[in-house]
């Protein structure tokens, strides 16, 4: 009982210290078009703008997460005279892919990736960070047109 206490008295401590950069977990707790508020613990929630929840665009919110869903976020600002604790789950996100892919390419995987976007000359994959393969990867021969 005495250990439960220390550590939940360690984990207030960490959140009054919280400053930019800090890495946090939370609970998304409201879902909005263009952002989602994520309940850390803190004397307020903090709020991930919709472009800070994927490395790929997206429409809305609920597109990326939802309430009750755990999240890893990074704190990106924080002014506690205005109660605004701004996160971002892409940087997080982002910085795990890379780990992953560098084990892919050290392993010469295969994976699967979902498709976010079709641009001229490619896709763009969402792979924790932006992806973009090339058109002449996608197919053995020539696609005159990916939108289909």
């Amino acid at each position: 009982r005495n250990q439960e206490a220390a550590e939940n008295q360690e984990q207030l401590d960490q959140i009054v210290s919280l400053k930019k950069g800090d890495t946090v977990k939370g609970t998304i707790v409201k879902l909005e078009d263009n952002q989602a508020y994520v309940s850390i613990g803190y004397k307020y929630d903090g709020v991930i703008p919709v472009r800070e929840l994927s490395s790929v665009q997206l429409d809305n919110a609920s597109d990326a997460v939802q309430v009750g869903q755990e999240v890893e976020c990074k704190v990106v600002s924080i002014n506690d005279d205005k109660e605004s604790l701004v996160l971002s789950k892409r940087a997080i996100d982002t910085e795990n892919s890379w780990e992953e892919l560098e084990k892919h390419f050290a392993d010469q995987d295969v994976f699967e990736v979902t498709v976010a976007d079709v641009v001229k000359g490619g896709l763009v994959a969402d792979v924790g960070a932006r992806g973009f393969i090339p058109a002449s990867m996608v197919e053995r021969h020539f696609v005159e047109d990916f939108s289909d």
